[in-house]
C-alpha cells in the first residue's frame, strides 16, 4: 500500500477517495489503478501557486490566459494531478505537481466542472471511465444530512 493509498483487502478492487468543501467521491474499478478527486472553488492566489508548483512550461501557458480562463485552467491542471498521483500511488508534493502530464502514456481521464467544484478522474486503461454523482437522495434514509449546499 504505497503512501497509504486505500485498498479493499482480499479483492482485486482498485480505489480512490477525495474530499473538499462538503462534497466527498470515490472511484473503484476492477481493472487498472484509478484516482479521483474534487476541489471547491475558491479564491486564491492561482499565479503564485503555479508558478510555485506547475511545471515551467505550464506557468508560461498560464501566464497566455486571458484573466477569465485562469481559474478552469488551474483547477482542470490542479485536480487532473492530484488524481494522477492518487493512481500511481504517490504522495501528493511539490515534484508530483511539478511534472508535465505524460505524453504517449494510456492515460483516461474525465473532467467536470459543477456547482463550483472541479473533479478528474485518471485511469491507465483502454476502457471508459463512468461516473455516477449521488445526491441525497440516494443516500440511506438512516443518514443523517448536515448540509446540502452543494447541491
Amino acid at each position: 500500500m504505497p503512501e497509504g493509498k486505500p485498498y479493499i483487502p482480499e479483492y482485486e478492487i482498485f480505489c480512490s477517495i477525495s474530499h473538499s468543501g462538503n462534497s466527498v467521491v470515490v472511484a473503484f474499478s476492477t481493472y487498472s489503478e484509478i484516482g479521483i478527486d474534487i476541489e471547491k472553488h475558491r479564491e486564491r492566489k492561482f499565479e503564485k501557486l503555479v508558478k510555485n508548483y506547475f511545471h515551467p512550461k505550464e506557468f508560461k501557458v498560464f501566464k497566455a490566459l486571458q484573466e477569465s480562463e485562469k481559474l478552469d485552467w488551474f483547477y482542470t491542471h490542479w485536480t487532473i494531478k492530484e488524481a494522477m498521483a492518487k493512481a500511481k500511488g504517490e504522495g501528493i508534493n511539490s515534484n508530483n505537481l511539478r511534472k508535465q502530464r505524460p505524453k504517449g502514456h494510456l492515460i483516461r481521464h474525465e473532467y467536470f466542472t459543477f456547482h463550483n467544484y472541479s473533479l478528474s478522474c485518471v485511469h491507465y486503461s483502454k476502457n471508459p471511465i463512468e461516473l455516477e454523482i449521488a445526491t441525497p437522495l440516494d443516500y440511506a434514509p438512516w443518514i443523517n444530512l448536515t448540509a446540502q449546499s452543494w447541491l
